[in-house]
Formats: structure tokens, C-alpha cells, sequence
């Protein structure tokens, strides 16, 4: 058996994301593990084409409504830690800017996590292919064992 010492776990705050910390934190429990939360959010407007918006510069939220969003992610990120440590799992917190995937892998070579557990809709047809698959991305780009929990629909 791998000695897995690390565990990074990626949330969303949907609730795929929440059973996928229940696997992380019971895993982590068991194994003596500590886990190493993720969030990653993506700024809505990043991809918005000036041109097209008929704009002359990036267009941009109202800085309260990104001071609200910012504390509200870290109101929640603060409770999903809580909620490992007390349930006795060592963890730590990270937030980064970036496209969901590439953050992911981006962070679990840095923090050499030796599992990455996450949570999946799991889509299929068409809504697959609009959509896409943050965990099929990781699954593929991951240089570590990638344990995916399917939400309940």
C-alpha cells in the first residue's frame, strides 16, 4: 500500500465537493494524513473579449461585490477547515486564481500531495461535452493517484 501522508481535496462548495472532503478527511483520519484544501475561482470576466464587450479596458466587478465574494469564500473556506480539524485531520487552506484543472495539478505537484480527492457531477452525453470535466482533466494531468467522488444527482 502507498504511504499517503498528504491529501489535496479541491472545493467548490457544491455538493460533490462536500462528499468529496468526507472521503478526504475519513481518508485521512484512517491513514494519518492530513489534507491540504483547495479552492479555485475564476474570475467571470477574465475571458470576455474587449472588443465585443465595446469597452476600451478589461471590464470589471464593483469592488464591494469583489470584497463580498473574496470574504465569502473565506468565511466558507474556514469552516470546511474547522470541520477537519475537528474531526482530528491536520489541515491546511490554500486559495488561488486560475482555471480549475491546471490549478489543481499546479498545486498538487507543489505541495507533493500523494492523493488528490475530488468530487464529480458525472456528466455524460452531450452535457459532457458542453460542460467538460474538471476531474477527467485532473484524472489525465495528475502525476498522483486521483480518487474521483460522483455526487449524488
Amino acid at each position: 500500500m502507498p504511504n499517503i501522508k498528504k491529501i489535496l481535496c479541491p472545493i467548490d462548495f457544491s455538493a460533490c465537493s462536500a462528499e468529496a472532503l468526507d472521503y478526504a478527511k475519513e481518508l485521512a483520519k484512517m491513514l494519518g494524513a492530513s489534507v491540504h484544501l483547495l479552492h479555485v475561482y475564476q474570475d467571470p470576466l477574465a475571458n470576455v473579449p474587449f472588443a465585443r464587450a465595446n469597452t476600451s479596458g478589461a471590464p470589471s466587478a464593483p469592488i464591494d461585490e469583489i470584497e463580498a465574494a473574496r470574504r465569502g469564500r473565506k468565511t466558507e473556506i474556514e469552516r470546511l477547515q474547522k470541520v477537519c480539524t475537528d474531526h482530528g485531520v491536520p489541515t491546511q487552506v490554500e486559495e488561488v486564481e486560475g482555471v480549475p484543472a491546471s490549478a489543481i495539478v499546479e498545486a498538487a505537484s507543489r505541495a507533493k500531495v500523494d492523493l488528490i480527492v475530488l468530487g464529480t457531477h458525472g456528466r455524460t452525453g452531450l452535457a459532457h461535452v458542453v460542460v467538460g470535466s474538471v476531474a477527467e482533466r485532473v484524472v489525465r494531468l495528475a502525476q498522483c493517484p486521483v480518487l474521483t467522488v460522483r455526487g449524488k444527482s
